[in-house]
């Protein structure tokens, strides 16, 4: 008898489909991922000018302790 060597199409429509649910799985986390950075930039965006005289605030008195030493 002649053994056939290679893969049968039920095994490669397993694998393919296999691959389309992790596909799914990874665009979903990604989508998901990247809504979530965007709500941070957003949020960040909003608290950043309450941040710059809290950082003048910071520079100034690094200054003032150089003097003082």
């Amino acid at each position: 008898m002649k053994r056939n060597k290679g893969f049968t199409l039920i095994e490669l429509m397993i694998v393919v489909a296999i691959l389309g649910m992790l596909c799914t799985i990874g665009f979903t986390a990604y989508a998901t991922h990247k809504q979530a950075e965007k709500q941070k930039q957003e949020q960040i965006s909003t608290q950043a000018p309450e941040a710059i005289p809290k950082s003048d605030v910071v520079n100034e008195a690094k200054k003032d302790w150089g003097k003082t030493l």
